[in-house]
Formats: C-alpha cells, structure tokens, sequence
C-alpha cells in the first residue's frame, strides 16, 4: 500500500479512538456549587418624581391680559405677582362704591343730628302744652269747686290736657323711637350704609381679582397666557410645583402587593442620571387597585433628595422585599420549569446526572432560594441548551 494510504488509515484510527473515548466520558457540561448565601427579593418599578403639590393657576373674572411677571423656571414666592389683567373697569366701580358709601354715611349723620334735634324741639315744645294745660285744667277745677266757673269750662279744660298728653307720647315716641339708635329710620340709615359698605367690599374684590399672584412658594412649570389674551374664569393660564420635599410616586403589579408594605427601604435612580442612586422608604400603599392596569400606587418618601430632582422626572425604583441570611441559592440558569407545578435540576454526581425535583422560596435578583432537594456543595448543571437524559454520562467543568 501507498505511504498516503497508510496515514489516511491512522487518522481515522485515532478519530475513532476519540469519538469512542468522547462517548465513554460524556459531553461536556458546566456546573455550579450549591452554597449558601444572602439573599435579597425586590421588586423593581418605574415610576416619576412628585412636587409635593400641583397647582393650577387661573382667573376668576373675565378679562384682558396687560402683563405678565413670570414664565416656566422661575422661581416664585407667595403673593408675587404673576398676571395683570385690565382693571379700569373694576377701578371705576371702587371709586362708585366708595361715593356709596360716603352718602349711606352723611344719611346716618342726618338722621341722628338734624332729625334727632327736631325730635327733640317737638318733644320740649309738647312738655310745655302739657305744662300749660295741666295748670289751667288745676286752676278751672278750684274755680268750678267754688262755683265760679261751669262744668263745660272744666270739660274743655279736661279735653285740652288729654290732647297735650297725647302730643308729649307722640313726640316722645319721635324723639327716641325714630331719632334713636333703634329707631326705624335710623335702622333704615345704618342698613343702607351697610349696603353700600358690601358693595364696596364686592368692587374692591373684583379689582383684586384683575391681579393674580402665585399662592405659595414653588417653581412654574407651564405658562399658557400672554399679553393681548383674554381669559376666561376656569381656564388654567400657569401651572406650578410648591416648594418642599418630593416624593416618588411608582405602580407596581398588583401581584407584588404581598411583598409591599410601608417602611421598606428603597434605593432609586433617575433615567436622566442613571449612575447615581439615592434612598427612599414606602410611606403609603393607596387601598385602591386600578382595575385596568392591574397596578397599585406606592408612595415613597425622600429624606435628603438629590438637588438634580425635577417634578414627573422618570426613575427607576427597587424596593427590598424581604432578606434571608445563610440560605441556600441557586442562579436561575440552573433552575428548570421554575415556574411550573414541580421545579427540578441535574445533579452532576460521579460522572453522571441526575434529576433532582426542588421546592422554590423567595426570589432574588437573579437567584432563587431552594428550600428543598438540595444540599450544600453539591454540583447543579447550568441549563446550556444541551439535551441530557437522567443517568447520562457528562464531563463536569465548574463555572
């Protein structure tokens, strides 16, 4: 035979000898060792930055826009001055109101001096007819006693007394009925003053309505006015987050509610700064599930937020759920139907796999904890999308 021919035969020899040597070992596999260690489960949601609270700013009057003070960034404090609307109008009602007022006064001075003296000039005037009758009704009753004088003389007199006595309770009556401070003109005097007093009040809200002012500290978020605008009551013209701590606000699925309670610790990024992380704690699980998404609102307090925070600033949220120390884990690589009925691995023992079913508990980040079917240091086959038969033969390489 040819030289060539030989080594044609030897290779395929050798080829053989190590395909044959290569079934007798087993493919090749990776294990991992079964160990014990901490173990965290969280849940992890997106969610956004909350001002402590939103608020929409806008007119209570119809008017013109002549000016506005601010735009979206600014800073404002309470009371500042925000838009101006047209107010020639409402000034002109405060100047009317004002002379109202002043007439509805002059009217109460009236009627307590000028009538108040003429009550009292008709009551003086009454006292001194009475005055005058009682005697003459004193000196014909001695006189008719004596039989100077007739019985129609003392009638008359009588009648003449009676008519200064009603005269002094009519002028009585005038004097501190309709003159006094309870009088009925008085009263109708002091109501007409207290209209025009309301009236004025009314004007001078109407002109304060002309000017609207930033109701708490905060910074402004929109502004949909400007000057020539006229505005209408209801419609929002700027819209603010208030000064103060934020919170975060995140919705979790609904079935991750069993692992939420209020008080967890939390750690936080913002998309916008995505390499650096800040604490939180859950302050409030709403009661209430929101039926078409199937998620729940968690609130999360911040104790010294990072100054680069801005209000519906997107964040990424991982709330600790629960811990275990000293448990035993394995990746979820290593893992098969972990989330069927009945979990299970291969156990790489002796050159030989074997199928081992597992009970789960909690679930980490890439982990889960295997609360039974295994033991500690044995060797777990990490799934790799080879096919592997229990009892099969396998070369074991740990990872």
């Amino acid at each position: 035979m040819k030289p060539r021919t030989w080594i044609l035969i030897a290779i395929a020899v050798v080829a053989a000898g190590f395909g044959a040597w290569g079934m007798l070992r087993g493919p090749i596999v990776h294990v991992v060792r079964v160990e014990r260690t901490s173990l965290v489960q969280t849940v992890v949601v997106s969610g956004r930055v909350a001002a402590p609270a939103h608020v929409s700013i806008g007119s209570v009057a119809i008017g013109r826009v002549v000016e506005v003070k601010a735009r979206e960034g600014d800073r404002v404090v309470a009371g500042e001055l925000l838009i101006r609307l047209e107010e020639k109008e409402a000034m002109a009602s405060v100047q009317q109101a004002n002379a109202s007022l002043a007439k509805a006064d002059a009217r109460v001075d009236q009627v307590l001096r000028v009538t108040g003296r003429v009550a009292s000039e008709d009551l003086r005037q009454a006292k001194s007819a009475l005055e005058l009758a009682d005697r003459r009704f004193v000196r014909i009753s001695g006189l008719a006693a004596s039989g100077s004088s007739t019985v129609d003389d003392l009638d008359q007199a009588r009648s003449q007394r009676d008519q200064a006595q009603a005269r002094q309770a009519a002028a009585e009556s005038q004097a501190w009925g309709s003159a006094s401070l309870s009088g009925t003109e008085s009263r109708a005097a002091r109501a007409e003053k207290e209209i025009a007093r309301a009236n004025l009040a009314a004007a001078e809200a109407r002109l304060e309505q002309t000017r609207i002012l930033a109701p708490a500290n905060g910074i402004l978020l929109a502004r949909n006015v400007e000057v020539g605008d006229v505005v209408q009551p209801g419609s929002v013209l700027m819209a603010m987050a208030t000064e103060g701590i934020p919170y975060l606000v995140v919705q979790p699925d609904e079935k991750n509610l069993y692992l939420l309670r209020e008080g967890q610790e939390a750690i936080a990024s913002s998309d916008a700064f995505p390499g650096l992380t800040f604490p939180a704690k859950v302050s409030r699980i709403l009661p209430a599930v929101d039926r078409l998404r199937g998620t729940i609102e968690v609130r999360l307090t911040l104790n010294d937020p990072p100054a680069y925070l801005r209000p519906d600033m997107t964040v990424s949220v991982e709330m600790m759920a629960e811990k275990r120390e000293a448990t035993i884990t394995l990746p979820e690589v290593a893992v098969r139907e972990s989330g069927g009925r009945q979990p299970w691995v291969l156990v790489a023992r002796e050159g030989r796999v074997q199928r081992r079913d597992v009970r789960l508990g909690m679930r980490g980040e890439d982990r889960f904890e295997v609360v039974e079917g295994l033991a500690q240091n044995e060797d777990v086959v990490v799934s790799d999308g080879v096919r592997l038969r229990p009892g099969q033969r396998v070369t074991v390489v740990r990872e």
